[in-house]
Protein backbone atom coordinates (compact mmCIF):
# COMPACT_ATOMS: atom_id res chain seq x y z
CA UNK A 1 0.00 0.00 0.00
CA UNK A 2 1.37 3.42 -0.96
CA UNK A 3 1.09 6.58 1.44
CA UNK A 4 -2.19 7.83 1.82
CA UNK A 5 -4.00 11.57 1.99
CA UNK A 6 -5.41 13.58 4.69
CA UNK A 7 -8.51 12.45 3.77
CA UNK A 8 -7.49 8.65 2.99
CA UNK A 9 -5.91 8.63 6.66
CA UNK A 10 -8.79 9.74 8.14
CA UNK A 11 -11.05 7.32 7.13
CA UNK A 12 -8.81 4.43 7.53
CA UNK A 13 -8.18 5.71 10.79
CA UNK A 14 -11.60 6.26 11.52
CA UNK A 15 -11.23 9.91 12.56
CA UNK A 16 -11.19 13.29 11.22
CA UNK A 17 -9.16 15.10 9.09
CA UNK A 18 -8.62 18.02 11.79
CA UNK A 19 -7.03 14.95 14.26
CA UNK A 20 -4.55 14.00 12.04
CA UNK A 21 -3.73 17.27 10.97
CA UNK A 22 -2.91 17.69 14.64
CA UNK A 23 -1.23 14.54 15.08
CA UNK A 24 1.23 15.82 12.12
CA UNK A 25 1.47 19.77 13.45
CA UNK A 26 2.48 18.04 17.03
CA UNK A 27 4.99 15.93 15.65
CA UNK A 28 3.05 12.68 16.96
CA UNK A 29 2.74 11.56 13.35
CA UNK A 30 5.10 11.70 10.37
CA UNK A 31 4.18 12.84 6.87
CA UNK A 32 5.89 14.50 4.05
CA UNK A 33 4.31 17.58 2.48
CA UNK A 34 3.09 16.53 -1.71
CA UNK A 35 4.11 18.93 -4.49
CA UNK A 36 0.32 19.75 -4.53
CA UNK A 37 0.46 21.04 -0.38
CA UNK A 38 -1.14 17.65 0.85
CA UNK A 39 0.06 15.34 2.75
CA UNK A 40 1.67 11.91 2.42
CA UNK A 41 0.88 9.47 5.45
CA UNK A 42 2.86 6.33 5.47
CA UNK A 43 -0.35 3.49 6.55
CA UNK A 44 2.45 2.04 9.38
CA UNK A 45 3.02 5.53 10.55
CA UNK A 46 -0.79 6.03 10.74
CA UNK A 47 -1.70 2.70 12.48
CA UNK A 48 1.22 3.66 14.93
CA UNK A 49 -0.51 6.42 16.19
CA UNK A 50 -4.17 5.85 15.17
CA UNK A 51 -4.91 2.42 16.82
CA UNK A 52 -8.39 1.65 14.43
CA UNK A 53 -11.52 0.24 15.91
CA UNK A 54 -12.35 -3.66 14.65
CA UNK A 55 -14.81 -4.21 12.28
CA UNK A 56 -17.27 -5.06 15.27
CA UNK A 57 -17.17 -1.67 17.08
CA UNK A 58 -19.91 0.62 15.57
CA UNK A 59 -17.85 3.50 14.48
CA UNK A 60 -18.09 6.71 17.00
CA UNK A 61 -20.82 9.64 16.41
CA UNK A 62 -22.28 12.94 18.36
CA UNK A 63 -25.53 10.39 17.84
CA UNK A 64 -24.62 7.18 18.41
CA UNK A 65 -23.73 7.50 22.24
CA UNK A 66 -25.03 8.79 25.49
CA UNK A 67 -28.82 7.44 24.96
CA UNK A 68 -29.11 10.09 21.90
CA UNK A 69 -31.20 9.10 18.49
CA UNK A 70 -29.73 7.94 15.05
CA UNK A 71 -33.24 8.94 13.65
CA UNK A 72 -32.17 12.25 11.43
CA UNK A 73 -35.90 13.54 11.75
CA UNK A 74 -35.92 12.94 15.60
CA UNK A 75 -32.29 15.05 15.73
CA UNK A 76 -33.70 17.78 13.82
CA UNK A 77 -37.40 17.84 15.88
CA UNK A 78 -34.83 18.22 18.73
CA UNK A 79 -33.03 20.97 17.39
CA UNK A 80 -35.74 23.01 16.24
CA UNK A 81 -37.18 22.41 20.48
CA UNK A 82 -33.92 23.30 21.69
CA UNK A 83 -33.82 26.77 19.42
CA UNK A 84 -37.84 27.89 19.85
CA UNK A 85 -36.19 27.47 23.92
CA UNK A 86 -33.53 29.71 23.41
CA UNK A 87 -35.42 32.31 21.31
CA UNK A 88 -37.73 32.08 24.17
CA UNK A 89 -35.30 32.83 26.99
CA UNK A 90 -33.62 35.47 24.34
CA UNK A 91 -37.21 37.73 24.70
CA UNK A 92 -36.68 38.15 28.57
CA UNK A 93 -39.02 37.20 31.81
CA UNK A 94 -42.31 36.72 31.05
CA UNK A 95 -44.44 39.85 31.61
CA UNK A 96 -45.85 38.68 35.07
CA UNK A 97 -42.83 37.82 36.39
CA UNK A 98 -41.00 41.50 34.79
CA UNK A 99 -44.23 43.13 36.74
CA UNK A 100 -43.51 41.14 39.86
CA UNK A 101 -39.89 42.21 39.97
CA UNK A 102 -40.96 45.91 39.01
CA UNK A 103 -40.64 48.24 41.65
CA UNK A 104 -43.98 49.63 43.97
CA UNK A 105 -45.81 52.34 42.80
CA UNK A 106 -46.20 55.51 45.07
CA UNK A 107 -49.41 55.91 46.11
CA UNK A 108 -50.33 59.81 45.72
CA UNK A 109 -52.23 62.00 48.29
CA UNK A 110 -55.33 64.14 47.12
Amino acid sequence: MGSLSLEEAAEKARTSKVDIWRAIREGRLSARRTDDGGFAIDPAELFRVFETQRPEQPRSSIFSHRGRSNDPAKVLRDMEKARRGLAELSRGPPLASAAANAPPLKASVS
